[in-house]
C-alpha cells in the first residue's frame, strides 16, 4: 500500500487523527504511541489502515522521508474516520462574523502554522484563496493591546499549556526572564493568569523591562 498523507487543521485535530492510528495499534516509526509534534501541518501513514495486517508506521513533519510529498495521495480525517475527500466548510458564520468584524474597521489576525498570528492585510475571501494550500489554524479579531509603562506588549500565553512544555515568564531581576516547564501547579496557574507568561523569552524579557520603565 502506498504511503499517504493526512492534513492537519489544528492541534486538537493532530491529537484526534494520533489517537485514532495508536487505537488501531500502529505506532510513530520511532516507536511509542504517545501524541506529540501536533503543530506540524501533515502526518504521514505507510499503510491504509483498512488494509492488510502489518503495523503501519506513522511519520509527522512537511518533509519527504522515503516519498516524494508532491506525488503522495492525501486524505482527511474527520467524523472519526479517514475519508478520501475533503470535510465540507462549515464555517459561513464564522466568516460572516469576522467579515463584519473587518467592515466594522476591526484588524483580523490568521494564525498559519509555525508563524502564529498575523495581521491580515486581505479580505477574508482573498486569504481563503491564496493561502489554500497553507495550514490555517483559525481567524480571530486581533485582541486588545496590552501596554506597560508605554510600551505595547507583546501576547502572553492565555490558555494552560501541556505538562512538560517549557515557557518564560517576566521577571525584572538578573536576565529579565526564568524558563520554566509547565505543570498544571498552582505557580503555573499564577503566572498565566497574571499574564507574564510567554513561549518566546523576548517577549518575557520585553514585559521586565517595560516593568522596570528601561529601554532597549
Amino acid at each position: 500500500m502506498k504511503p499517504f498523507k493526512i492534513r492537519v487543521e489544528s492541534e486538537e485535530h493532530s491529537k484526534e487523527i494520533q489517537e485514532f492510528v495508536f487505537n488501531h495499534g500502529y505506532t510513530w516509526v520511532s516507536g511509542g504511541n504517545q501524541v506529540k509534534n501536533t503543530n506540524s501541518p501533515f502526518l504521514y501513514l505507510h499503510q491504509d489502515l483498512e488494509v492488510g495486517k502489518d503495523k503501519a508506521n506513522l511519520y509527522v513533519g512537511s518533509y519527504e522521508w522515503d516519498f516524494v510529498e508532491d506525488e503522495l495521495p492525501e486524505k482527511w480525517f474527520y467524523d472519526g474516520k479517514l475519508q478520501d475527500s475533503p470535510k465540507p466548510k462549515d464555517k459561513a458564520n464564522t466568516f460572516r462574523e469576522l467579515s463584519q468584524a473587518q467592515l466594522d474597521g476591526k484588524t483580523l489576525q490568521v494564525d498559519f502554522f509555525g508563524e502564529g498570528w498575523v495581521d491580515c492585510t486581505h479580505t477574508l475571501e482573498q486569504v481563503r484563496v491564496e493561502d489554500i494550500d497553507k495550514p490555517v489554524r483559525g481567524y480571530r479579531v486581533k485582541p486588545k493591546t496590552r501596554i506597560c509603562n508605554g510600551v505595547e506588549l507583546d501576547e502572553c500565553i492565555k490558555e494552560p499549556l501541556r505538562d512538560g512544555e517549557e515557557y518564560y515568564i517576566a521577571y525584572p531581576i538578573n536576565d529579565y526572564s526564568v524558563k520554566l516547564v509547565w505543570n498544571g501547579d498552582r505557580y503555573d496557574l499564577n503566572h498565566l493568569n497574571r499574564g507574564i507568561s510567554y513561549l518566546k523569552e523576548e517577549s518575557a524579557i520585553k514585559h521586565a523591562k517595560a516593568m522596570l520603565n528601561l529601554s532597549d
